[in-house]
């Protein structure tokens, strides 16, 4: 009996030997046009990398399927491809809908619509088939896993739901910590939620298992630049604040004979002690998962490779060494209180220009580089 091409194209296909699967799979279209199963993963092949026209025809043509739940599963994997359009979420959801109509305990299908409602901003709703789908999904790990993946993407999405949709991403991973893909979703979960560090530490260990991945290094390098931002941020209000209490309020003091005329360098010092403190206290604040040394070598690894990152990092030093000089020898330097205002303000206009350099790809390209 010979082997079924089908079967063999969904080997291929999950291990991401889309030319291969690709050939097999029209190969069997040619000896039936109409095979609903065949259509259908060779819209996955096609989406797979980065076909979205092509992928779209397929899985519009297997709908006509006979079988009910063929239909179900062509209906699902066309709002997958269009999703991927992005501009098209509403054709995304009816498609979706179709599928669960068609097939209402199939988990997978619940899934695809909440992602597809979730990008029509319609959380309660996608939240609710997130739910389903969980209900639904078997007891094997691996789609548990997914089950929940889709109300962590439901929870990701909504600003006041970011830390609910991680903590519900982490225990999506922990069902299945062997899948390197999940190890992914739990990376885009740290950097949509704000965790930035752990972020970059979840990259580096997703670089180590799949070192041609596109996701990690990109989310990495936004990580390690939005991560500075927030440092730099803070250190600037300081800056500014400490000249202004020190110098504009403080050293005023006294009418005539104001503070700054008679004790100079005791208004220095004093503005350079409270800045150094406060520049301490933002550090640590901010970069505090950096205590975590698996943490800090990621970190170190991505942001010893930005230019942007070591011209902030001199700028901060040169900023300290002014609170440091203005402590030390006050009456020769008095702009020590202030120059740390200028170095910030430039290390903070720099970072913003830098910043444009950014361009994350969209969700189409993303995904063929990533399984390239």
């Amino acid at each position: 009996m010979d082997a079924d091409p089908r079967v063999d194209a969904l080997m291929h296909l999950q291990t991401r030997q889309y030319a291969k699967a690709r050939e097999l799979l029209q190969g069997a279209l040619a000896q039936n046009p109409t095979d609903g199963d065949a259509l259908i993963l060779l819209a996955q092949t096609e989406a797979s990398v980065g076909n979205l026209a092509e992928a779209e025809r397929y899985a519009r043509m297997a709908t006509g399927d006979a079988g009910t739940a063929t239909r179900a599963a062509a209906f699902a994997a066309l709002s997958r491809v269009i999703g991927l359009d992005g501009t098209r979420a509403a054709e995304a959801r009816d498609a979706a809908t179709a599928a669960v109509q068609l097939e209402p305990e199939e988990w997978s299908h619940r899934a695809k619509l909440a992602a597809a409602l979730t990008d029509l901003r319609d959380f309660p709703a996608a939240e609710a088939q997130a739910m389903a789908a969980i209900q639904l999904a078997p007891a094997d790990p691996g789609e548990r896993a997914q089950a929940l993946v889709a109300l962590s993407r439901v929870y990701l999405a909504d600003p006041a739901q970011r830390q609910r949709g991680y903590r519900v991403m982490r225990d999506a991973a922990a069902l299945d910590p062997t899948d390197p893909s999940l190890q992914q979703q739990v990376l885009t979960a740290q950097f949509t939620a704000g965790h930035r560090a752990e972020a970059i530490a979840t990259a580096l260990s997703s670089l180590r298992v799949m070192p041609t991945a596109v996701v990690p290094p990109l989310l990495a390098r936004l990580s390690v630049y939005l991560l500075l931002r927030r440092v730099l941020g803070w250190l600037l209000l300081v800056a500014f604040v400490v000249p202004l209490l020190f110098f504009g309020i403080i050293g005023n003091l006294g009418g005539d004979s104001a503070a700054l005329e008679q004790n100079p360098a005791v208004i220095v010092r004093a503005g350079a002690f409270v800045g150094l403190i406060g520049f301490a206290l933002v550090l640590t604040g901010v970069l505090r998962p950096l205590a975590d040394r698996s943490v800090s070598r990621a970190v170190w690894r991505f942001a010893r490779r930005s230019a942007l990152a070591w011209f902030d990092g001199i700028l901060i030093a040169l900023a300290v060494l002014s609170y440091l000089t203005g402590l030390a020898v006050p009456l020769l330097f008095v702009p020590a209180v202030p120059l740390p205002f200028l170095l910030m303000l430039v290390a903070w206009i720099v970072h913003g220009w830098g910043g444009l350099a950014f361009r994350v790809p969209s969700a189409a390209t993303l995904l063929a580089q990533q399984n390239r």
